[in-house]
């Protein structure tokens, strides 16, 4: 279990929540709750027997004061969500401040809107972190109303994007992360099923955050997704989590391909659904019961093989 965001100061705006699509933006980064009432929250959460993280943030001040107060609480770890603006040497600051008054575990979650994902990682290495979280919520954006009003309540109607939308920036930044560290890298931003969550595992992750999911589907996810996560590693030959930890970070490459391939069709997987038909950008993919490919008017673009739900393309 992982808190939301712990502030001394929470600073409420209403409306606060709003669905784009299959994503959430929200207009705030913490709870609305103050540090007092989150301490009896934990407490109450602890009786249930799961490890608990208590999420803290965003400045060293914040960590000073509600810190000692969560672990006090019961929290087993302390995940510091760090301010947008913050500095490489703010941060450095901000991780061993922190580590002076955090015993138990201490994670910190970063998020795209730092320059070097990879410098501020390494800082984190080298002030004492115990493990990172990657990422939080990206933004700002803006949804609106029909009538042309935001449709949050912030000023500027600003709000932060979770959910599917973020899913490939947080791959690449748990990507850049994981490869740079040798900490424990907590995945975070997009996770929905267990087909996500073993891509971020695949990609690195020790563990994974799911939040949005489960604000738009309910609590229900979390088995759904732990039954799915299973499945996938059966399909795969996969024993443990351990084994499929960083497969996917072993396999980018390390300069772009370069010579243009044209998909191989499996006709025993194809159900002549036609999608790859109607994305094709260039004409290539003739209709049939099993489509054609014409590998002269192909232009390796990748697109049909994505589109495909029975995984009869391949490249």
């Amino acid at each position: 279990l992982v808190t939301n965001t712990i502030t001394r100061n929470p600073s409420p705006c209403y409306p606060y929540l709003c669905k784009v699509r299959d994503s959430i933006l929200s207009a705030t980064l913490s709870s609305f709750l103050r540090a007092e009432a989150w301490v009896q929250e934990i407490a109450q959460a602890k009786k249930v027997g799961l490890p608990l993280i208590a999420s803290v943030g965003f400045t060293l001040d914040d960590v000073r004061e509600i810190a000692p107060m969560v672990v006090e609480a019961g929290a087993d770890a302390v995940e510091v969500s760090v301010a947008r603006s913050t500095t490489l040497s703010e941060f450095r600051e901000m991780v061993s401040g922190a580590r002076k008054v955090v015993p138990k575990p201490l994670f910190f979650k970063l998020n795209t809107n730092m320059v070097n994902l990879r410098e501020f990682a390494q800082a984190a290495q080298q002030e004492g972190a115990d493990g990172l979280t990657v990422i939080d919520a990206a933004g700002p954006g803006i949804s609106i109303r029909e009538d042309g009003f935001s449709m949050l309540g912030s000023a500027g109607g600003e709000g932060w994007l979770s959910g599917p939308s973020i899913k490939p920036l947080a791959l690449r930044a748990l990507a850049e992360v994981c490869s740079s560290v040798s900490l424990p890298v907590l995945g975070a931003g997009g996770i929905s099923d267990g087909r996500d969550a073993a891509e971020f595992i695949m990609m690195g992750a020790w563990a994974v955050e799911v939040n949005s999911a489960s604000i738009l589907r309910g609590p229900k996810v979390y088995g759904q997704l732990i039954r799915e996560l299973l499945q996938f590693m059966q399909m795969r030959g996969y024993e443990s989590v351990e084994e499929m930890r960083g497969t996917a970070l072993r396999h980018l490459p390390k300069t772009p391909f370069t010579s243009l391939k044209v998909p191989e069709l499996l006709p025993s997987r194809c159900t002549g659904c036609g999608l790859c038909v109607r994305f094709c950008l260039y004409g290539a993919v003739k209709p049939g019961r099993v489509p054609k490919l014409e590998a002269s008017r192909c232009r390796g673009c990748g697109l049909c093989v994505s589109v495909c739900p029975a995984g009869a393309l391949r490249l």
